[in-house]
């Protein structure tokens, strides 16, 4: 009895293994080229802010739940880029400003405001400044070759990943009223959670849509900035 009890046991927990859903975890290598390379970074956004998604066994969902990750650690790593473009260009343009605070240029363009409320415009409007007048350093113009075109292609990536957000949140739409039936018999239990994922998938996806834009102009603005110091 026991034997035949371990067994039933056994055979159960496998069933249940079979239906549940696992969950895979993006990594930077797995993203475009124009994100994953992004030299601009301080250090790999998605190993602080992991993004993860569904694995169903079902090639249609399981693409759409690869396909929305992929827009979502996107927007994870250029959110990332831009704080670090803007948080080293302003260290940049602070350090110059604070060396040369008694000159009326400098003056101008700081407007009295402290050093540490510059925005990022006010800091590439210095820098440029600081170029002019043949100041740039080394280590300046360096950081501005190595982060001025590849941040560009960033932005450029994120503007046309606006149509592909919104081609997903279609199929997520679409997909979510098959999910019933699309997971019947032994793969009833996963119903739920796909479900579920889908509609958080969704929800992540129109806030990406709404944000890509956004994001994509500020590092076009970065990325021309720094560019314009070559």
């Amino acid at each position: 009895m026991r034997s035949r009890s371990s067994l039933l046991l056994a055979l159960a927990a496998l069933s249940l293994t079979a239906c549940a859903s696992s969950r895979g975890r993006l990594k930077m290598g797995a993203l475009n080229a124009a994100i994953s390379q992004s030299t601009g970074l301080d250090g790999d956004p998605l190993e602080t802010t992991p993004v993860e998604y569904e694995q169903t066994g079902k090639p249609e969902y399981d693409s759409f739940f690869l396909r929305a990750a992929e827009i979502r650690a996107s927007l994870v790593v250029a959110n990332a880029l831009v704080d670090a473009l803007t948080t080293n260009v302003k260290n940049y343009a602070i350090s110059y400003a604070a060396a040369n605070a008694a000159d009326e240029g400098v003056k101008a363009l700081v407007g009295g405001r402290p050093l540490d409320q510059l925005s990022a415009d006010d800091a590439i409007a210095l820098l440029t400044s600081q170029k002019a007048r043949g100041q740039l350093s080394e280590d300046e113009r360096n950081y501005a070759k190595r982060t001025g075109a590849n941040t560009l292609q960033t932005a450029l990536y994120l503007g046309t990943a606006v149509k592909s957000t919104q081609d997903l949140i279609a199929l997520g739409r679409d997909l979510s009223p098959k999910v019933k039936s699309d997971f019947a018999g032994l793969d009833a239990t996963k119903a739920p959670g796909v479900a579920s994922a889908i509609t958080g998938s969704v929800d992540n996806l129109q806030s990406a849509a709404t944000t890509l834009p956004d994001i994509a102009k500020k590092l076009t603005r970065l990325g021309e900035g720094l560019s314009s110091l070559l």
